[in-house]
């Protein structure tokens, strides 16, 4: 999916510290709080409340999800929900995806789920 038609597609404009967020997300391979996310591109000179309001601006277009876990809540870019697994020893984070359709009941709309499984790394299980 290419995020950059998708932000330009929205209602919300393009800016340079939008971008600076979306590339750094791009090239994650694990969820981020709002706080990695700006240590990295701080030198971008884009403040902690720009790196705040652009997440949110990313998830109401539907292209970053918001987990919890380790009391803290991570951010990733994609194009569907996926879950986590979390070492429960060094905090090592994988990802994995989900396949499950859930049955829509009649009294409700916009329906998400969120799971979070801890276990131990292979490492940690050493």
């Amino acid at each position: 999916m290419n995020y950059v038609d998708k932000l330009q597609k929205s209602p919300y404009k393009l800016t340079d510290s939008r971008l600076a967020v979306l590339k750094y997300l791009e090239k994650q391979k694990k969820p981020k709080t709002i706080k990695e996310i700006h240590k990295t591109i701080k030198e971008k000179r884009i403040n902690l409340t720009s790196v705040y309001r652009t997440i949110k601006v990313f998830q109401k277009i539907g292209i970053v999800f918001e987990e919890h876990f380790l009391n803290q809540a991570y951010y990733y870019l994609d194009e569907k929900r996926h879950h986590h697994i979390v070492c429960s020893n060094c905090h090592y984070i994988e990802c994995f995806p989900c396949d499950k359709e859930i049955k829509k009941p009649a009294n409700f709309k916009n329906i998400h789920h969120k799971l979070v499984i801890t276990g131990l790394c292979k490492k940690c299980a050493n």
